[in-house]
């Protein structure tokens, strides 16, 4: 083998070599960056699926507990009429901020109650708040 042919045959392999070194730091670089950008979208997506998920637990959840509370609140507001013909300003007013275990422990209550008097006492007590 002459000179020349060495040469090439050297300036082949070590060409080879760069080449392959380069090609896989190139490969790997692009390579990681796809991925980020894939591993991101699909991030996105699941975390939105999962997101979306949570809030319809979440907002069923409420929706449940404002529903009770409104027809306990509705239930008790039909009784006081039944029962006293009127339901005063304050009376309603302390009503609406019960909670529902508060409005359901007044449903009981109510039937126990003979006047409004007893109805105000009941509430100041309750809800620990000052009605006229």
């Amino acid at each position: 083998m002459t000179l020349a042919q060495q040469w090439i045959l050297e300036g082949k392999q070590v060409g080879l070599l760069e080449g392959e070194q380069r090609g896989k730091q190139v490969g790997l670089i692009e390579g990681e960056q796809r991925g980020k950008q894939v591993g991101l979208i699909e991030g996105k997506q699941v975390g939105l699926i999962e997101g979306k998920q949570v809030g319809l637990i979440e907002g069923k959840q409420v929706g449940l507990i404002e529903g009770k509370q409104v027809g306990l609140l509705e239930v008790n507001k039909r009784l006081m009429r039944r029962r006293f013909q009127m339901i005063p300003a304050d009376i309603l007013q302390a009503l609406e901020q019960l909670d529902s275990e508060q409005l359901s422990n007044f449903s009981e209550a109510l039937f126990d109650f003979t006047d409004l008097t007893q109805v105000r006492a009941w509430l100041t007590a309750t809800h620990r708040s000052k009605i006229a």
